[in-house]
């Protein structure tokens, strides 16, 4: 809700922080969430890497759109150290 703004105001770094925290919880769409606000600096800085990370554990619980974002990412050589 506070991501799209729906039912109030939009707020991005309020919803970068939740899914946060659900992801670090393991919610694989939580984890795809923060990845994808990662990647793209919504509510905060770009991390690639962490996001290509939280991509990855998503994937590992078999979410399709981490599973198609993370192979993007690799063919492309981003997120990696």
């Amino acid at each position: 809700m506070l991501y799209q703004g729906e039912g109030g105001a939009q707020d991005w770094i309020q919803a970068r922080e939740y899914f946060k925290l659900a992801a670090d919880q393991g919610d694989a769409q939580a984890q795809y969430n923060y990845g994808a606000m990662l990647y793209k600096a919504e509510g905060g800085d770009k991390d690639v890497v962490q996001a290509r990370h939280y991509f990855k554990l998503a994937v590992e619980q078999a979410h399709e759109y981490a599973k198609a974002t993370y192979n993007a990412m690799a063919a492309k050589g981003e997120g990696v150290q």
